[in-house]
């Protein structure tokens, strides 16, 4: 992440409730950093917070590993 780049907020963790963070890896994603779930990638770090914040009501896995 570029060291002039806005970190973007970030719900807790919905399987753990933990601080979450974004990572890179080609990609952007957010990780847990204690049960280690994984938000869907994205191109960008707000893209990736933006999916990440956003879950689906009928299923709390969708879009998440």
């Amino acid at each position: 992440m570029d060291k002039d780049e806005v970190i973007p907020f970030l719900k807790p963790c919905p399987f753990c409730n933990d601080l979450p963070q974004i990572v890179f890896s080609g990609t952007y994603r957010v990780q847990c950093t204690d049960c280690g779930a994984n938000g869907p990638p994205f191109p960008s770090s707000d893209g990736a917070a933006k999916r990440w914040n956003r879950r689906g009501s009928s299923d709390p896995m969708d879009g998440f590993s």
